[in-house]
């Protein structure tokens, strides 16, 4: 569990800027259990409760077309793209307190040939590969997530038009 110290460095870093305690104090550090039992209890008490709620329940960022020149951001495999139609858009976010990223959205390719849905960047790459069971066009389906950063879908039956939702995947981030 985190020191004293640690936890009150920590508050006092929510209080100017959530995302320089994101990079200053890694999950190893604020476990769970001491963000439910010291830390919440110190930010409430202390008025920081808009700033702790950010951090605990940070925004959706948007998956990034396959061009995208931003080396953070994650990227759409060929061939993937959102689901328009009213559906939530393809998004990630990392809750660092926690140690955890999520995945969102509803999201097709015209080809199952298309196996890689997205790459993510370094910051987001899970601690060991990752299995997901779904079901896409009533067949039963995989999605991957792997340390090297690749997000995958295997068919067992391919159809023309793939529709996959990410939503519910997460997994414990790489320290």
């Amino acid at each position: 569990m985190a020191s004293q110290a640690d936890i009150d460095a920590f508050g006092e870093s929510l209080a100017d800027d959530v995302s320089t305690a994101e990079r200053t104090y890694p999950p190893a550090v604020i476990t769970p259990e001491a963000v439910e039992n010291v830390i919440r209890p110190w930010v409430m008490k202390r008025g920081f409760a808009k700033a702790f709620a950010t951090a605990l329940d940070p925004p959706w960022l948007p998956v990034a077309p396959k061009t995208s020149s931003d080396p953070e951001a994650a990227k759409f495999g060929t061939g993937w793209a959102n689901n328009t139609t009213g559906w939530a858009l393809a998004a990630y976010r990392k809750i660092a307190l926690l140690g955890k990223v999520e995945l969102r959205g509803y999201i097709l390719t015209a080809s199952a040939a298309n196996t890689l849905i997205m790459t993510l960047p370094p910051l987001l790459r899970p601690a060991q590969n990752e299995l997901f069971a779904t079901v896409i066009d009533n067949q039963p389906a995989t999605i991957n997530v792997w340390i090297d950063g690749t997000v995958s879908v295997y068919f067992a039956e391919a159809t023309t038009r793939q529709i996959v939702t990410l939503s519910g995947i997460s997994w414990k981030v790489a320290t």
